[in-house]
């Protein structure tokens, strides 16, 4: 049987069975064994994890403290007694679990440098820009502060440092190393300001799962088909043993990335479940969409229009979804970048199978360059390593305020950055391509008169 959800009250009257497919927004999928429906789901919304919780009430933190220097004073205190759950929580992050395969780990690296540039625009246009549509969580997240137009680019670089640290190496990401401690940081907290009982737990259980699987299925199910980047089963199950030890790390229950075949029916599941933008011109999800996307147009290093950011977040999500997400609809030269740019990228790609040589030279490469672009660079990046203290807690009296439109001009602005190289690289790429069918017409023309001529 094939179902086609237009609503969240149809998602959640839904009872597929296994074999039946069902359709939402611009994709399809067929309902396993491993998929959940979003009344399964729904219970994780009013759950945490028990043992960071109580571990990180004993530290009191306050904002702008360091959770996990705070976490290893406790330890050092030797005060046990004082500190019950974070020795428990320090013995659970220095335990690593059997299936943990640091080998396979580094090729899920390489697997994301290698599509480094399809990926970053995975988590912008996909990861972070759709996932607003998911509007229990845009309510925690316009109570942060972090998404206003003024701290969000912020925001997101700090995001790409984490990403960057336990992308790294292997080593980067064992006990004790900068990406194990970096990702031993994250804070859970229970503000009350708003509906429990409709929202759930502020960053509870489905949250950390859904904002693993951004960055994990998100990318090598949806975004890199989207774009025409396809992973071989062995990258995709390397790709997603990664994001399973840092769930473990955080907290989350590693059973949902056990694969890439698990993986992506969590994915489906979460998208069944929670991708149903408020579609009011008021809402939080479209105030965080404009301001994310005005805070980083024609900013550097990519110096992106606000127009051809659009124009990604419609490529990768079609324009049912962009609709209600409030995405405006976008100019033709923005659709034309576009497609240069994932045309590049399908070259690229292309270019690593056929060469192995050169792919291993530009994941060698591209990992000091991206880092120096975005942490150590003060003129197009955070200027310095930043720590992962709790620098933006939920409150009420901190919503996030919309900011002002961007006018015509700006929306359309062509932008100097990447915009220019990808209309340059598709121009040469369609010119090299009707050149060598006219000189393909040419030779044909030749064998054909010399035959005849016989």
């Amino acid at each position: 049987m094939r179902y086609h959800v237009r609503s969240e009250e149809e998602a959640k009257r839904l009872a597929p069975q296994v074999g039946d497919y069902v359709r939402l927004w611009n994709i399809e999928f067929r309902w396993t064994e491993l998929h959940q429906n979003p009344s399964q789901l729904a219970s994780m919304r009013h759950s945490v994890d028990q043992l960071a919780d109580a571990a990180f009430r004993e530290l009191a933190l306050v904002p702008k403290q360091a959770a996990y220097e705070a976490l290893e004073a406790a330890i050092d205190s030797k005060d046990v007694a004082r500190y019950p759950n974070c020795h428990k929580l320090w013995h659970q992050v220095h335990t690593v679990p059997e299936w943990v395969d640091f080998e396979q780990i580094r090729r899920g690296q390489d697997v994301f440098f290698r599509y480094a540039g399809a990926a970053f625009t995975g988590l912008l246009n996909d990861s972070l820009l759709g996932g607003f549509g998911a509007r229990r969580i845009s309510e925690v997240l316009v109570r942060t502060g972090s998404f206003g137009v003024e701290s969000a680019r912020r925001r997101l670089l700090q995001t790409t440092q984490w990403i960057l640290d336990v992308m790294d190496n292997p080593d980067a990401v064992r006990v004790g190393a900068k990406g194990w401690k970096n990702t031993i940081s994250v804070c859970e907290e229970k503000p009350d300001f708003y509906d429990i009982e409709e929202n759930g737990l502020p960053i509870n259980d489905l949250h950390s799962l859904v904002t693993l699987t951004s960055f994990s299925s998100t990318l090598i199910d949806h975004t890199f088909p989207a774009m025409y980047v396809y992973l071989t089963k062995r990258q995709r199950d390397d790709y997603i043993a990664l994001w399973r030890w840092l769930a473990y790390l955080i907290g989350t229950d590693d059973k949902y990335f056990v694969d890439a075949d698990m993986a992506r029916a969590c994915l489906e599941s979460i998208t069944l479940a929670e991708l149903w933008p408020d579609q009011d011109e008021e809402s939080h999800t479209r105030t965080l969409l404009h301001n994310s996307i005005s805070a980083i147009a024609n900013q550097p290093p990519s110096r992106m229009s606000y127009d051809y950011i659009c124009a990604q977040v419609r490529w990768l999500h079609g324009d049912e979804y962009s609709d209600a997400l409030g995405i405006p609809q976008v100019t033709y030269y923005a659709r034309f970048i576009t497609a240069a740019k994932v045309s590049f990228f399908l070259v690229m790609s292309g270019l690593g199978y056929i060469v192995p040589g050169l792919d291993k030279r530009r994941i060698e490469r591209i990992r000091p360059i991206l880092y120096n672009m975005v942490v150590t660079s003060k003129e197009v990046g955070l200027g310095n390593p930043v720590g992962f203290e709790m620098e933006w807690a939920p409150t009420v009296e901190s919503l996030v305020r919309r900011a002002a439109p961007l006018t015509r001009e700006q929306e359309k602005s062509v932008s100097l950055g990447m915009e220019k190289h990808y209309f340059t690289a598709l121009f040469f790429v369609l010119s090299g391509v009707v050149g060598t069918s006219y000189v393909g017409v040419l030779g044909l023309q030749t064998i054909y008169r010399h035959l005849a001529l016989q």
